[in-house]
């Protein structure tokens, strides 16, 4: 039941994706990766509605996660860890009036 749940639900991926996404390459790597999710995982679906569900939350999550690093610039992970934030020394000033 679990395989005809991922088929039958395949465009409705897609669509959600492409909404999210707006871009054919990314949506056709997102709904990949749902479908690599769902063999990863063999989630087992106690109805219907329960895998559809599944695949509609796996799908929004990993559009969520590629425009995240989308966003960030190339060489965000480089440029992060090569600028560790160091310790600020805060004083306070006491101007009378």
């Amino acid at each position: 039941m679990s395989s005809f749940i991922v088929t039958r639900y395949s465009d409705m991926r897609y669509k959600i994706c492409i909404v999210i996404l707006c871009n054919e390459q990314d949506v056709q790597n997102a709904v990949q990766d749902t479908f690599c999710r769902y063999l990863e995982k063999k989630p087992d679906f106690h109805d219907e509605e329960h895998g559809k569900a599944w695949l509609i939350r796996a799908a929004t999550n990993i559009c969520r996660n590629m425009m995240c690093f989308r966003i960030l610039p190339p060489d965000y992970k480089t440029t992060r860890s090569s600028r560790a934030p160091s310790r600020l020394k805060i004083s306070l000033v006491i101007v009378p009036h």
